[in-house]
């Protein structure tokens, strides 16, 4: 070993308190690194949770409309079925005068 590498391997009080600056730095980065990973896993369930109701949502307004959809059919029906017989009443009236 040269001497530059001897000196670079000697321990000294300052290089221990660079070195424990270095791992207290370090163990406050995976803590914080652990907070935001569990907050994120956190906002994950609720956005499942969030699609899940979501999704519920989209079905019965889909099943609504599709209700809603018939329900107009059928009265649109009814109301064409009324306008013949009124129009044949009508007719039917004019052509007896």
């Amino acid at each position: 070993m040269t001497p530059t590498q001897i000196e670079h391997n000697v321990v000294t009080p300052e290089s221990n308190l660079k070195s424990d600056a270095l791992w207290l730095q370090i163990s406050q980065f995976s803590e914080q690194t652990q907070k935001q990973l569990s907050e994120l896993q956190e906002i994950h369930e609720s956005m499942k949770t969030l699609t899940a109701s979501m999704d519920k949502i989209v079905k019965t307004l889909q099943e609504g409309h599709a209700q809603l959809s018939k329900t107009s059919k059928a009265t649109n029906n009814r109301l064409d079925l009324v306008f013949e017989e009124q129009h044949h009443s009508k007719r039917d009236r004019d052509f007896l005068d």
